[in-house]
């Protein structure tokens, strides 16, 4: 087994496994690990003599390295071993907590959660605390929104226990969602099978448990005007599902962005489908965000293609990567602590991981020392694309000369098509391509000024939209920071701006640079530009 080529894949459920199956098809070694003892996977599940490793009762306690290159150290039940691997894919299985609290009841013979429902109804023989003829309500998303996922559940089991069982079965719900896949029909099927829809707006039913453990639900019906209530002999709460506890440590390893609920893939559309902040390790399934089974299934196909291409492509080092003169360095960390890839590690002094640098720029501009440089992003590099118009200046009538710095893959990108569709843009443009909008620093706005730039626009991604996840925060910080440096100066504030944009926004592009030409027309020349040789363009 070419354990440096390997794959490493955590979890233990359905996803991992067919994330598993997909790389050996494809030729590529793997070490599946699982913190549970009975993961659901055996040796014996995948083809014999393929390039498979099984662990279980193992944890992931520390990685170094990047992409292509990672040292994976693990607790095998007590016993410290490692891995030295090519890529990592995160499908640890979630985990369901029931709302009993949320209600104000407590577990018992006459109130389940859904998944115990859904074991009784699977496996009936062993339990019989549903009988036939029972009035059984769920609650769903009464007092907080569920998920399709849940809502979806919900429905499956209702018609079960209509069905099969013969209950009536109710269904007390606030806002029902049914925007997943097949659920508007499900729905309606539900309701074509005698399924009663409870549905609360305005106000919300009094729950409370009896001394024989059912639950006592009263209510006002909104729609007859009269008060309810109603003792059902099963009462099914619903279930928030939420990121194992596992996950989130996993999280702290790997030094992983995380969404609002918790997990791994950050609320951030440049990760779809299965990519983290940090190249070479993945995510799928129900490690990236509440899924059905079929999604899961479709994360594990876009895992086992990207792993694949990361493979073949070899994990080429980025040709403009950042470079830290160490000799400078003071090894204050901020290049440490800031870059969004991971890119950065420790020794005596910080020093570049060129396999994971994606090139930002983000350290660069951030470091107080400016010991860090990327080729094409130093100050004279940039002023050197800062060209004049040769034109500009020559008429009567003032032409603002106008610095747009735009990120490559937002901004730049709705340059051309604005270009392309021949939109208005003003005669003065000049606009400086960046690989991230958290690159631009103090000075390379002090080398427009320099140039003689009338105005300066940044242009970055939209929140949730940039590339290096905080670019765009970082961008509007510095400029900033830099307008306090304005009003020392002299120059108005209006002169530099801060714009979000999206690639195929080329309407928006034009509009907001005619606008800021307009702006600037009004405010004059810069009172730097006048100081200056306007036609000299080696200024800087």
């Amino acid at each position: 087994m070419d354990l440096q080529n390997t794959t490493i894949i955590i979890g233990g459920g359905s996803c991992a496994k067919k994330i598993a199956f997909d790389l050996l098809e494809k030729g590529i070694s793997v070490t599946v690990v699982s913190s549970e003892e009975n993961a659901g996977l055996c040796l014996s599940d995948f083809p014999k003599n393929t390039p498979v490793e099984l662990l279980t009762q193992t944890r992931i306690i520390k990685c170094r390295g990047a992409v292509g290159n990672f040292t994976v150290s693990m607790d095998l039940n007590g016993k410290l071993i490692e891995r030295n691997i090519s890529n990592i894919v995160l499908a640890e299985e979630d985990r369901r907590e029931p709302n009993f609290g949320l209600y104000g009841l407590t577990p018992s013979e006459r109130i389940l959660s859904l998944s115990q429902v859904n074991d009784i109804i699977n496996e009936p023989q062993r339990d019989d605390r549903i009988k036939s003829g029972f009035k059984t309500a769920f609650f769903a998303g009464l007092l907080r929104e569920t998920d399709p996922v849940i809502t979806g559940q919900i429905m499956l089991l209702s018609l079960d226990l209509q069905s099969r069982f013969k209950n009536q079965v109710y269904i007390l719900t606030g806002n029902l969602k049914v925007a997943g896949d097949g659920l508007e029909a499900l729905y309606r099927k539900t309701r074509d099978e005698g399924v009663v829809y409870i549905k609360f707006s305005n106000s919300l039913p009094s729950i409370s448990q009896q001394e024989d453990n059912r639950a006592l639900i009263e209510f006002y019906d909104e729609i007859t005007a009269e008060q309810f209530k109603f003792t059902p002999d099963i009462t099914v709460v619903d279930e928030a599902i939420v990121p194992s506890e596992y996950l989130s440590e996993l999280t702290k390893v790997f030094k992983l962005g995380r969404d609002m609920a918790g997990f791994v893939q950050s609320d951030n559309v440049r990760r779809i489908p299965v990519y983290t902040n940090r190249k070479g390790i993945l995510v799928a399934g129900p490690s990236r965000t509440i899924q059905t089974r079929f999604d899961h299934d479709i994360d594990a196909a876009n895992a086992g293609l990207s792993v694949y291409g990361l493979l073949k492509d070899s994990a080429p080092v980025p040709e403009n990567r950042a470079e830290i003169d160490r000799g400078r360095c003071v090894r204050c960390l901020t290049c440490y602590r800031l870059c969004p890839f991971i890119a950065i590690s420790l020794d005596a002094k910080p020093f570049v991981v060129g396999e994971a640098c994606e090139g930002c720029g983000i350290c660069a501009a951030e470091c107080p020392k400016t010991t860090i440089t990327i080729k094409g992003l130093s100050g004279p590099e940039i002023s050197d694309r800062i060209v004049r118009p040769a034109d500009l200046g020559r008429e009567k009538v003032f032409t603002p000369f106008i610095v747009a710095f735009c990120c490559n893959r937002s901004a730049s990108m709705a340059r051309d098509l604005a270009v392309n569709n021949k939109l208005d843009m003003p005669k003065g443009l000049v606009t400086v391509e960046l690989p991230c909008a958290g690159g631009i620093s103090l000075d390379h706005i002090l080398h427009a000024l320099r140039k003689g730039a009338d105005g300066i626009m940044i242009l970055t991604c939209h929140e949730g939209n940039c590339h290096s996840e905080k670019g765009n925060i970082y961008a509007r910080r510095r400029a900033d920071s830099v307008l306090d440096l304005f009003d020392q100066m002299g120059l108005e504030r209006q002169r530099l701006v801060v714009k979000t944009i999206a690639s195929n926004m080329a309407m928006e592009f034009s509009e907001l640079l005619t606008k800021f030409e307009e702006q600037i027309i009004v405010l004059g020349v810069s009172k730097i530009a006048k100081t200056k040789d306007i036609g000299d363009d080696k200024t800087g």
